[in-house]
């Protein structure tokens, strides 16, 4: 019989812990909320076949990433690969797997120093969308009207030692994006954000609101096709509304599970088995 063992970020864990400890003890089993600033010493208090783990963080250390991996080899199971999970922290990264399988994304380019940001503005245009990660809830992405202010973010951003993209803004989703969640390789729900009035950023941390969203047959493939291209079996994916259709924006590890009862037991199971 496993324990179930989510992994969090810090700042994440007191907040979601209520709604997804509630979801996952139905299934009857222990269910242990750590933070991986800790993960590395609890995992090596346990034996890997009792344990089912949620690695439910933006990116981890090497040390845990390690960890985990021999978890793995010695018998626990495991949602998702964890090189593949901390691979989506780096959203430029990603952008680029996906632009190299001909999938549709916003301009981006990114940004090492300030130095970079002349050609780099030059090339996406305004306005522009700066992005500073690993980070959530839209709190390091910003809008700009003119290169002055965005090369200012830009400086923000580098001075607190994140890592920097620049990206198109696409005027066709203002106020609006496209979340799809995928479990076990398969859409299972869509959702529509919607920002609200005075703001730009559809996140829901940010005030967004959201409703269902019907995708078409072509949108699912899409989505799953992303998820393929990432190694990702479960994870939230957002896309931005073009002239036409979807193009990628972001993709969640620590996505919202919680808000599917049925998505958060398919997850307890899969870990339990």
């Amino acid at each position: 019989m496993k324990d179930i063992v989510v992994i969090l970020d810090e700042q994440e864990g007191p907040a979601l812990k209520k709604v997804e400890e509630d979801s996952l003890r139905s299934l009857g089993r222990p269910v242990h909320f750590i933070g991986k600033e800790v993960a590395v010493e609890f995992l090596h208090r346990c034996e890997p076949p009792q344990l089912g783990i949620f690695p439910y963080f933006r990116w981890c250390s090497s040390e845990l990433l390690y960890t985990l991996e021999k978890c793995i080899s010695a018998g626990a199971i495991c949602l998702n690969n964890p090189q593949s999970v901390n691979q989506l922290g780096d959203k430029m990264w990603v952008i680029s797997i996906l632009a190299a399988a001909s999938i549709s994304v916003p301009k981006a380019m990114p940004i090492i120093q300030e130095d970079d940001y002349e050609m780099a503005g030059r090339i996406i245009g305004l306005p522009i969308v700066v992005k500073g990660y690993p980070s959530g809830g839209g709190a390091s992405v910003s809008l700009h009207q003119n290169h002055e202010e965005a090369l200012d973010a830009v400086g923000q951003l580098l001075s607190k030692k994140l890592k920097v993209l620049v990206q198109e803004y696409i005027a066709t989703s203002a106020g609006r994006d496209l979340r799809v969640q995928i479990c076990n390789g398969r859409v299972t729900h869509s959702i529509q954000r919607q920002a609200t009035s005075n703001e730009w950023r559809s996140n829901i941390a940010l005030g967004g609101s959201y409703r269902p969203f019907d995708l078409t047959s072509r949108q699912k493939e899409l989505a799953e096709r992303v998820a393929a291209e990432l190694k990702m079996s479960y994870v939230g994916l957002d896309f931005l509304f073009g002239l036409e259709d979807l193009l990628f924006n972001e993709a969640n590890a620590a996505f919202a599970w919680h808000m599917y009862p049925e998505v958060a037991k398919q997850i307890g199971l899969y870990l339990l088995a």
